[in-house]
């Protein structure tokens, strides 16, 4: 929401980035109310374009189904499966604003979150 503390978590994960440390962020911002994948928030292709890292996209299926949104307690023995994605680089700014990069960027993740989500589908 651009708070003072949302400005203070962007510069602490800009300075893990850039000394090299992995860093875990959902892009989508909130669980969503029925497990299917929700719109990309910008904060990830921002570090990602701030800090030159690349996105790993990582789609986690049946999280939903073991611990549900709104429910207190998660569900034990419900199968969890995650599926790594290549890594999506940070395109150049040459010819581009940092809006555009930054757009281009979400929707890349956007499409390979879709791409894994189908992928594990299939094998399961």
């Amino acid at each position: 929401d651009g708070s003072a503390q949302d400005l203070a978590s962007f510069r602490i994960i800009c300075t893990l980035l850039r000394e090299g440390k992995k860093i875990v962020l959902f892009p989508e911002g909130v669980r969503s109310e029925d497990g299917s994948l929700t719109g990309m928030k910008a904060g990830v292709a921002m570090l990602s374009l701030k800090t030159g890292c690349p996105i790993i996209p990582v789609y986690i299926h049946g999280a939903f189904a073991a611990w549900p949104r709104h429910s207190r307690w998660p569900k034990l023995r419900k199968p969890i499966s995650c599926i790594f994605g290549d890594p999506i680089f940070p395109p150049s700014l040459e010819g581009r604003t940092k809006k555009e990069a930054q757009l281009y960027l979400t929707r890349e993740l956007e499409m390979a979150m879709k791409k894994l989500q189908e992928t594990l589908g299939s094998v399961q």
